[in-house]
């Protein structure tokens, strides 16, 4: 089950892939565009079948959260330039991060979100 995200709450759980892990994008691995934060599309697939498992948005401020990722998986996170200006640049065979409760995570699209 492929669910997309736009950084809205409530996420959608599922059951092959929710779990308490998550990807951020913080500090120096924010979305970029020719060095300046930007928006664009990430896609999230498990790394060994390439089955998508989540789409979500980064803020104009290039900060985006994956959640609810089940931690039993690697997954690849691909990022997109919609506008078909720059490659797509990848993370393989990533495990996600586990240390921000979902509530934590929550807060931080909060404070990312108005930036």
């Amino acid at each position: 089950m492929s669910n997309i995200v736009f950084n809205e709450l409530p996420v959608n759980w599922d059951n092959v892939y929710g779990g308490n892990g998550y990807f951020a994008g913080t500090a120096d691995g924010i979305v970029t565009i020719a060095g300046a934060p930007a928006a664009r599309e990430i896609y999230c697939f498990n790394a060994k079948t390439l089955e998508l498992v989540r789409i979500t948005w980064s803020f104009d401020n290039g900060h985006y959260i994956v959640p609810n990722l089940s931690t039993d998986y690697q997954y690849l996170l691909l990022c997109r330039d919609h506008k078909n200006e720059y490659a797509p640049i990848g993370w393989d065979w990533r495990t996600p991060a586990t240390e921000m409760t979902y509530q934590q995570q929550m807060a931080k699209v909060e404070e990312w979100r108005n930036v």
